[in-house]
């Protein structure tokens, strides 16, 4: 908190002429002060590329994945500091039917792909966990929400913005995250 609030009064005192927000939670707190500092500022729109949604079932095809079922996942850089291992683990924790999948594509980390190995084998070997684990690209990205059903977002503690928020109702598909900063307030406002 201390830092934040050193950030904001350092930004305050700069001589530009307008400020752009991306991130709306602190925004709304300098607009909220007033002030001259309130005036010069604005909160800019998440820039994301253009997605065209494609069916369920095809996206799924792309990639050789069981067309039948639910899926969850999460795309992008797969790191530990995202909390893919809580994930996995709520989801094989969960309640679920034999066709439920959690998806996690994207280049995972090498301690994640570990974890994955020698705690979750199970999931992997009854094809209830699957990975498209390999650098994707955008289209590839945005394919892989398209076979999800919903996209999952565990990160929960993450400040500013994220391109899977954005990406994800762009694709047509439901978020599951925290409630925390700018990814809760992103899923509970939209």
């Amino acid at each position: 908190r201390l830092g934040a609030r050193f950030s904001i009064a350092a930004t305050s005192r700069v001589p530009w002429t307008v400020l752009h927000f991306l991130d709306p939670i602190p925004f709304e707190r300098v607009a909220a002060r007033g002030g001259a500092f309130a005036r010069r500022s604005r909160v800019m729109p998440e820039a994301v590329e253009p997605i065209r949604p494609i069916d369920r079932r095809e996206a799924r095809r792309r990639f050789g994945l069981p067309e039948e079922g639910r899926v969850v996942g999460t795309a992008g850089n797969l790191r530990e500091r995202k909390r893919i291992d809580l994930l996995i683990a709520a989801f094989a924790a969960a309640p679920t039917r034999p066709d439920d999948r959690l998806l996690l594509s994207g280049r995972l980390q090498d301690s994640l792909r570990d974890l994955i190995r020698h705690r979750h084998r199970d999931l992997l070997d009854a094809q209830r966990l699957l990975l498209i684990d390999r650098f994707l690209t955008e289209e590839e990205f945005a394919a892989s929400l398209s076979a999800m059903d919903v996209v999952a977002i565990p990160y929960p503690h993450h400040i500013g913005s994220s391109g899977i928020v954005v990406r994800g109702p762009a694709s047509e598909r439901p978020l599951l995250g925290s409630p925390y900063g700018w990814v809760g307030w992103s899923i509970r406002t939209f």
